[in-house]
């Protein structure tokens, strides 16, 4: 089992977590969410680049809004939050052995990041 240092230290772990945060504090109508979000965005930043500004792009570009009855309650805020939190912690697998191979940041030492 990992020591609590090094899960600290994972950048995934932190994205879960913050995510779990908004998530619960956002469904529940706290006034606190915000509190939660901004340590997400900048854990996400990389999803949220890939996924949420192009999406929100596409949907202010239609010519027009077709009703979504099948989305309601919870469902927008988890597809809003987990899917920037999926795409960072995908990317983060896929660029870590670059940035082992390059080099780039080697001075820096985070254990599973």
């Amino acid at each position: 089992m990992p020591l609590l240092s090094h899960l600290i230290l994972n950048l995934n772990v932190c994205r879960i977590m913050t995510a779990m945060a908004v998530v619960l504090l956002g469904s529940s109508n706290s006034p606190l969410w915000w509190t939660a979000a901004i340590p997400w965005f900048f854990f996400n930043l990389p999803g949220l680049l890939l996924f949420t500004f192009p999406a929100f792009a596409l949907f202010l570009s239609s010519p027009g809004i077709l009703p979504v009855d099948w989305m309601h309650g919870p469902f927008p805020l988890i597809l809003a939050i987990g899917l920037p939190t999926a795409i960072s912690m995908i990317l983060s697998y896929c660029w870590r052995p670059l940035f082992r191979k390059t080099g780039a940041l080697s001075q820096f030492d985070y254990p599973g990041a």
